[in-house]
């Protein structure tokens, strides 16, 4: 059987302040230090959250110059190839005026020649119908 007696008194009053001793000098330093570790992770975890949102952000704005960029790059392009088609359509056009009056020149030249070799050749055929008839008349023909 279990007495009650003064020892039991004794040893709630030892538990009492042991406990208020140990929770002056073990408990509350504790619980204040995991707070602080607490609050540590928190607001680590808060500055975190800030960079990832603006490096999203920052993602976001390079992507958006890229895409401009890109678009930017293809108009150049696009006036690019519009000014050498026009750049090379005024060759083709230069070239063609060339060849035209190189042709013409050639053309000219060759009808001026044409036409002294006709004199030429017209000379040259009347002696010749003029030798064979007087061959084949065997005399001379007075025109």
């Amino acid at each position: 059987m279990i007495n009650i007696n003064g020892t039991i008194l004794i040893q709630t009053l030892n538990f009492l302040i042991i406990t208020v001793i140990l929770n002056y000098l073990l408990f509350k330093p504790l619980l204040n230090i995991i707070q602080k570790r607490n609050d540590h992770l928190a607001r680590g975890k808060k500055e975190i959250e800030d960079i990832e949102a603006k490096t999203q952000n920052l993602i976001n704005e390079i992507l958006e110059q890229e895409k401009l960029a890109k678009i930017k790059a293809s108009h150049e392009r696009t006036e690019l190839k519009n000014e050498a088609m026009k750049e090379a359509d005024k060759l083709v056009s230069v070239a063609e005026n060339s060849m035209i009056s190189t042709r013409q020149k050639i053309d000219s030249e060759i009808a001026d020649e044409m036409t002294k070799v006709r004199v030429s050749f017209k000379a040259e055929a009347e002696k010749l119908v003029d030798q064979i008839t007087e061959k084949i008349i065997g005399r001379s023909v007075a025109v």
